[in-house]
């Protein structure tokens, strides 16, 4: 398939499907763009992965009047890269830690470490400059 998809957010797809249902999908399908159709059969995936009942929801919901409708979805809920850029910012701001123990523990690259700690010196930088002027 080539050109645009409908991007579906995983909290509106938790309103729609539930938030369980939204997870498999997720689980399943998540990061990539599918077809849903208007109907579904039993042997569609969608039916196999969160059931028929619910599939037909998730089917009426995006149904577009004259057929489906390509849909993209996240690779996660929403927040897990927020909560994955807190805690690179956490580990960053520990002096303690070297920048290989904090890419061996997240998974990142050196190269993200060290622009975090730049971002973060920048910040403390302002900050003592806005209260410098303020005194």
């Amino acid at each position: 398939m080539s050109g645009a998809a409908e991007y579906v957010s995983f909290a509106e797809l938790g309103r729609v499907v539930g938030v369980d249902d939204a997870r498999t999908l997720l689980a399943a399908l998540g990061g990539g763009r599918f077809y849903i159709p208007r109907a579904i059969n039993p042997d569609h995936r969608i039916a196999k992965l969160i059931g028929m009942s619910q599939g037909m929801v998730l089917c009426r919901h995006f149904s577009t009047g004259i057929g489906g409708l390509w849909v993209e979805l996240p690779r996660g809920e929403t927040g897990m890269f927020e909560a994955y850029r807190e805690q690179l910012r956490a580990l960053a701001s520990d002096a303690s830690l070297s920048e290989q123990a904090i890419v061996r523990r997240l998974g990142v690259s050196g190269r993200t470490v060290r622009r975090m700690r730049a971002k973060l010196r920048k910040e403390n930088q302002a900050r003592q400059l806005r209260a410098a002027s303020q005194a």
